[in-house]
């Protein structure tokens, strides 16, 4: 099982020509919550309020936390929305906000005292005692190396495979080329690689 395998549970996606319309849509949103419309704003929360919150969780692994920020995220939005561009998707905007808000959060976890790893561990049905408990340990070995990358490396990691974004996607959120993104990505799993290679020596993703 490669490192990728484990830690990527979403699918890539091509783009469908259905987004076309939901970008439209979105837009008309907007331009109804900028005329003063609050719930055509609501709308959108409502709408996008589980991407902010995945998105959140996937970096910080806290579910209290993840819904602070995702609240403040859409604080930011409302606060920001004259600034929208409507030729872009609303989902990679709130995205983009949302990741710079974590990033800012865990950057104050390393000014305090560390922070120890939440154990969130989904177990499925049926699932034994003691399979779940190496599948847990498993993921906080993951968490743990995945914590001690640098912030740029990190970053590309978790949109990309935890979250399973397309490199396009990532680069958008992260306003970088897409050429970038992947040479930033293929540095990050060699890095993850080498670090969980030498941690644990005997055992492979």
């Amino acid at each position: 099982m490669t490192t990728c395998d484990w830690i990527m549970p979403g699918t890539l996606v091509t783009e469908l020509p259905s987004q076309a319309k939901k970008r439209s849509q979105d837009a008309a949103l907007v331009e109804s919550s900028l005329a003063g419309d609050e719930r055509a704003f609501e709308r959108l929360v409502k709408k996008y309020r589980p991407l902010a919150l995945r998105t959140a969780f996937a970096f910080l692994q806290d579910r209290d936390l993840a819904r602070d920020i995702a609240q403040e995220a859409f604080v930011r939005v409302h606060r920001q929305l004259k600034s929208f561009d409507m030729s872009r998707t609303f989902s990679t905007w709130l995205r983009r906000i949302t990741v710079n808000l974590c990033i800012d959060e865990l950057r104050r976890r390393r000014r305090r005292t560390e922070v120890p790893l939440d154990e969130t561990l989904h177990e499925q049905d049926g699932a034994q005692p003691g399979a779940a408990a190496v599948a847990a340990e498993r993921k906080e070995a993951v968490w743990k190396i995945l914590e001690e990358l640098p912030e740029n490396y990190r970053t590309v990691m978790i949109l990309r495979e935890i979250e399973g974004l397309p490199t396009r996607e990532v680069a958008k959120i992260l306003k970088r080329p897409k050429a970038s993104v992947r040479w930033r990505l293929h540095r990050a799993r060699k890095l993850f690689r080498d670090m969980w290679t030498d941690r644990y020596k005997e055992e492979s993703l």
